[in-house]
């Protein structure tokens, strides 16, 4: 009787691990999860056959090919955590197969419990190194620590299994072993209880992990996008402002002198078009070469823009950073850029003011360059107390490892994030209402289209997630028309949309979801 007890709490054990899986499922939106919550399913149901009081050979037959079965689907668990795309290959129903032929010659032929025991125990082992093997051999985001954490407990299976396989060959082989078959049987529940909570734990470790490390990517990216622009090498304008803060304190507390330099490359548009994208870039690249390499080291050169560079020169005043604005231009006029030729740049000088903010520092050097761009480009203006232009617009710079191989999808990206670099834009300098509702509305109708697009190109490819990807579409787009809503309303503000546009959209999503499918984009 205390077998059928034993039995019956961990049948209700697994039962309680299993939908402790499928919260966690609905919660996170996992798949791994809910398959891990069929695993206890199994599980609980093997333990529940054991302890029906029906025909003892059948019950026992089914009560295997469940355990068997909970097997098979915690290590196909494993390898959906890993995000493998053939999680569940082929040799696992040759398994199940064989085990389920192999069960059923014991059960009903031979009659011998110490032998179904055993062949429980080798399909046990050989799917706790099925485990193992995926772990091993992927799930390259899994520390060396979350290892140390999970092989023991697979080890610990391997390793009581092989005793409980022995000892019911001792009682095989002398017909009438030393240990019993109720001592084998309590022995194999008790320790499957514990193996059954120590797999929980794995599943923890493993969504830990896996949480972790989509963490550091995303960090990761927002490092890149504040720090340094890729094509260039160069220092990109968020890291812009802390260089601007610190210099302007030291300028103010010294009273030394600190000069700016706006540099915008002239007809940038035509190079693009008449030679294509990436000779644009190589044409932005060896810009970037020439100026730097006639600046001093202390001075700072950053992209601000698509197309703009800024110096920022300690210790410099107009007249200095005006001659070397004047060096610089003559740097890129005087040598040829193969193939588009000679490559011009208009530049806008200013020095900063002792306490002047870096609001009206930066529209005063913008309005000099733009002076410069009117006045026939080519050219070095310095600012002059006239009127101002608005600020220089936020951008947000595409990047080469956003390219997902399909030319309608990465068009959609760079689309979603030029209009909404323009809004965010607009939204900082304070423009009418009316005009920044406009613009949302045509970036909505933007996201709408884009989804749309993607979602049919995903259904193509035959995407396994494309369900959750279409449910991340319906959320984001939801909260897109919300924050509109919230700005019709007058309750909006910018930071609102950057929210949307940065976290939402550019990093959580383009970079960290949608990057999932590009592999099957290249298979296609």
């Amino acid at each position: 009787m205390w077998i059928i007890d034993i039995a019956l709490s961990h049948s209700v054990m697994a039962f309680a691990l299993a939908l402790s899986a499928i919260l966690i499922a609905l919660a996170r939106k996992s798949r791994p999860f809910v398959i891990y919550a069929v695993a206890f399913c199994f599980l609980a149901l093997s333990f529940f056959f054991l302890i029906l009081r029906m025909n003892r050979n059948t019950m026992g037959y089914l009560a295997n090919l469940s355990l068997a079965a909970s097997y098979c689907v915690f290590a196909w668990g494993i390898r959906a955590f890993d995000g493998k795309r053939n999680a569940w290959p082929a040799r696992f129903w040759v398994y199940l197969s064989c085990y389920a032929a192999l069960q059923f010659a014991a059960t009903y032929f031979t009659g011998l419990p110490y032998q179904r025991a055993m062949l429980a125990s080798v399909f046990s082992i050989a799917l706790s190194l099925e485990c193992i093997i995926a772990l091993a051999m992927g799930a390259e985001w899994l520390p060396k620590r979350a290892r140390i954490m999970i092989y023991p407990v697979f080890a610990f299976i391997i390793a009581y299994r092989l005793v409980l396989f022995t000892m019911n060959a001792v009682n095989l082989a002398t017909f009438r072993g030393p240990f019993g078959e109720n001592f084998l049987s309590a022995g194999a529940i008790i320790l499957s209880i514990a193996s059954s909570t120590l797999l929980m734990a794995v599943i923890v470790i493993l969504d830990t992990a896996q949480l972790l490390h989509e963490m550091e990517g995303k960090n990761t990216a927002l490092e890149i996008l504040a720090l340094k622009d890729e094509l260039t090498g160069l220092l990109n304008r968020h890291t812009l402002e802390g260089a601007v803060a610190a210099e302007s304190q030291r300028q103010d507390r010294y009273r030394s002198p600190l000069a700016l330099v706006m540099i915008d490359i002239d007809h940038f548009k035509n190079v693009n078009d008449t030679f294509g994208h990436d000779i644009g870039d190589r044409v932005l690249v060896e810009v970037a070469r020439r100026i730097k390499s006639n600046l001093r080291d202390t001075d700072l050169l950053f992209r601000w823009g698509g197309e703009e560079l800024l110096v920022l020169a300690p210790e410099t005043g107009l007249a200095g950073a005006t001659s070397l604005a004047e060096k610089l231009r003559r740097s890129l006029f005087e040598a040829e850029m193969e193939p588009a030729g000679i490559i011009t740049a208009s530049f806008g000088v200013v020095e900063r003011l002792p306490g002047e903010s870096r609001e009206d520092c930066f529209k005063r050097v913008d309005q000099a360059m733009y002076r410069a761009k009117t006045g026939g480009r080519n050219r070095v203006e310095t600012w002059k107390p006239e009127t101002l232009t608005s600020a220089a617009a936020v951008r947000i710079d595409w990047r080469a490892e956003w390219e997902s191989g399909n030319g309608i999808i990465d068009d959609g990206h760079r689309n979603l994030i030029e209009k909404g670099s323009t809004i965010l834009s607009l939204a900082l300098e304070q423009v009418p209402r009316e005009r920044l509702l406009g613009l949302m509305d045509e970036l909505i109708a933007d996201i709408q289209r884009h989804f749309a697009e993607e979602e049919d190109i995903l259904a193509r490819v035959a995407y396994p997630d494309l369900e959750e990807h279409k449910a991340i579409h319906s959320a984001l787009f939801a909260e897109a028309c919300a924050t509109r809503a919230a700005f019709a309303g007058n309750m909006g503000d910018p930071t609102q949309l950057f929210h949307l546009i940065v976290e939402k959209i550019l990093l959580e999503h383009m970079i960290t979801v949608d990057s999932k499918f590009f592999s099957y984009l290249v298979r296609a």
